[in-house]
């Protein structure tokens, strides 16, 4: 016993800069390349699991297995993609093969967790809740100084916050998300300390944060963490180790929701002055008072999919779901059958909603494999009293389990590794013996190595695909790069995305190039790949299926109208009348929106200068 809790001391002690990297992971995703804008905090998330996964069971010769039981929620979702996967057809298997890996990742995460919480549970917390709170609270300041344009003089390649702050995430609901994360953690942390000058400090970085970003999600954020204080004083859950977080956690949210309405007229002022010193090429603001709570067109969009495709289901998709990383071809074809009065233009490759996205992919037993686990997790939460460790756990499950019902954030890994390190603090941990000393270290050896043999894969591809992004003068050699990594069964589809954005389309081999991009199409029917299939067919002078995508387009995708036009006139294999008719499609597709190519074209000109 002496001997394990020696080489578990040990391990911890390698482990606190892996949790700490992994924490601050969201503040290094400065760096971005489309179409993985989320890549290095990926690749970060899963250096750090593979660490850690490598380190726990590397230093120990017992024959114990330590898990818990979040674990059989992601074997049950791995059977049911197994399944999935068999009896759906895929155009390009990155669309589950990075499912896979993310479910196994997380498995990987869960094991190493509880292998370090069986030690000392309470070091295990106390790990957790201050490595999230200093994560977050460099990122909400990375995120205030990029909004302000101090950001872009430090790293040339980052560009000055709009109106609404984005953040480094690049999305303001995920900033949103991670500034609540952050506040919950600093009570928790500060609620054991006399000095109270950095809690204070997060109070404001996090909610001038969470002001600039104006998201209306903060309002139930804020009615989460009123319910959660409320149930912590309740008899049956009261703590006394809980209460000084409770009255922190309360103090905090106030002055957060007063932050709200004061800081965006603090901020109009502001931002002006930085406009006259050139860091910022406008002064917009938005106010989160200014917003309509109750008008969600998406998310209500989404759900109308849903029902109304529900009745073409076959019986395998009724029960196994259209397959993990379809639901952007699903919801493609969906939105043809909508009236133009709900469709947003843009590309959905995710539901707004957890339950509804794995059940359009996973089918009905992938839905009971999540409700299950739902109701589990629920059960685990309301059993016993809520000490300061369960109320840490409760409270920031439950806000990433707000914003899974109202967009994505459980897609991006670095949330989903932290839903696992969350829910292994929340549950007990469970033993299963095996029979030799040397199966962990042997289990450890090889998930480390799988790890990094995946990161050096597409480690590699990607700063290919980063070197083509960042050249300016692009040719034939970069055109020739993203052609030879199209044949990657992880990162081949996004190397083609960058080639269509890079590049225009070839001369010869335009039905070979149709045989790709209709491929694309049935991965990721984005407006660019729709465009390009247009072109192609264009240069290939197919006026029939080239009127057809152009309606189709033009109805989807309004703001492709006027390019549309500008394509075929380029393209010069057209005769006048022909040109006529497309423009003619074009019309046809823009009718049922109230447009024309006339008023796209204004519109896209105004974006620009905007």
């Amino acid at each position: 016993m002496v001997q394990f809790k020696a080489k578990t001391a040990r391990s911890t002690f390698l482990l606190v800069p892996v949790l700490l990297v992994f924490m601050l992971t969201p503040a290094f995703g400065v760096f971005k390349v489309w179409p993985l804008p989320s890549a290095m905090s990926a690749g970060l998330t899963l250096f750090c699991v593979g660490l850690f996964f490598g380190i726990m069971l590397l230093t120990r010769r017992d024959s114990t297995f330590r898990f818990n039981t979040a674990v059989f929620l992601f074997l049950g979702l791995l059977a049911v993609l197994a399944v999935s996967v068999a009896l759906n057809s895929y155009a390009y298997e990155t669309a589950w093969r990075w499912y896979l890996i993310a479910f196994i990742v997380c498995v990987m995460a869960l094991v190493a967790a509880s292998e370090l919480k069986a030690y000392d549970p309470q070091k295990f917390y106390n790990t957790l809740s201050h490595f999230l709170w200093a994560g977050c609270f460099i990122y909400a300041a990375m995120s205030l100084l990029k909004y302000y344009g101090l950001l872009t003089l430090v790293f040339s390649w980052v560009e000055p916050g709009g109106g609404r702050l984005s953040g480094v995430w690049g999305q303001s609901n995920l900033t949103t998300t991670t500034c609540w994360l952050g506040l919950l953690a600093g009570a928790v942390v500060f609620s054991r300390k006399e000095r109270k000058g950095w809690w204070y400090a997060s109070i404001l970085i996090f909610g001038w944060t969470l002001a600039s970003a104006a998201s209306r999600m903060s309002w139930l954020m804020v009615t989460g963490l009123l319910a959660l204080i409320f149930v912590s004083y309740l008899s049956r859950y009261r703590a006394e180790d809980t209460l000084g977080a409770s009255r922190m956690l309360l103090r905090g949210v106030v002055l957060v929701v007063i932050l709200l309405f004061v800081a965006p007229l603090l901020n109009q002022p502001l931002r002006e002055a930085l406009v006259s010193f050139g860091l910022l090429d406008g002064s917009s603001v938005v106010s989160l008072a200014g917003r309509d709570v109750f008008h969600d067109g998406a998310r209500l969009t989404e759900l109308v999919k849903l029902f109304s495709v529900m009745d073409t289901f076959s019986v395998s998709q009724w029960f196994f779901g259209v397959g993990p990383g379809h639901y952007p071809a699903f919801s493609y074809h969906a939105d043809m059958l909508l009236p133009p009065e709900g469709l947003i233009a843009g590309t959905w490759l995710h539901s707004h909603n957890l339950f509804s996205m794995i059940f359009v992919e996973f089918g009905l037993v992938g839905l009971v494999v999540l409700v299950a686990f739902v109701v589990s997790i629920a059960l685990a939460a309301l059993k016993a009293p809520m000490n300061l460790r369960r109320f840490f756990s409760i409270g920031a499950i439950g806000l990433l389990f707000i914003h899974s019902n109202l967009e994505f954030p459980l897609w991006n890994l670095w949330f989903l590794v932290l839903l696992c390190l969350l829910m292994t603090n929340l549950f007990d941990v469970k033993e299963l013996k095996g029979d030799s000393k040397w199966l962990k270290p042997v289990a450890g050896i090889c998930g480390l190595l799988m790890v990094l043999a995946l990161l050096v894969n597409v480690g590699y591809q990607y700063s290919r695909i980063v070197d083509v992004a960042l050249n300016s003068q692009r040719d034939k050699q970069d055109y020739q790069a993203l052609a030879f990594l199209a044949n990657d069964s992880l990162m081949g589809p996004y190397a083609v995305l960058r080639k269509y954005r890079d590049f225009a389309p070839e001369a010869a081999n335009i039905d070979w190039q149709l045989q790709e991009v209709r491929r694309m199409k049935a991965w990721q029917p984005r407006d660019l790949v729709v465009l390009r299939e247009f072109s192609l067919l264009i240069l290939k002078q197919d006026m029939r299926e080239a009127c057809k995508v152009a309606e189709q387009a033009a109805y989807r995708y309004p703001s492709s109208g006027p390019i549309m036009l500008d394509h075929s006139l380029l393209a010069e294999v057209l005769s006048p009348g022909e040109i006529t008719e497309i423009a003619n499609c074009i019309e046809k597709g823009l009718a049922p929106r109230g447009e024309t190519i006339l008023s796209m074209q204004i519109k896209n000109q105004a974006e620009i200068i905007k």
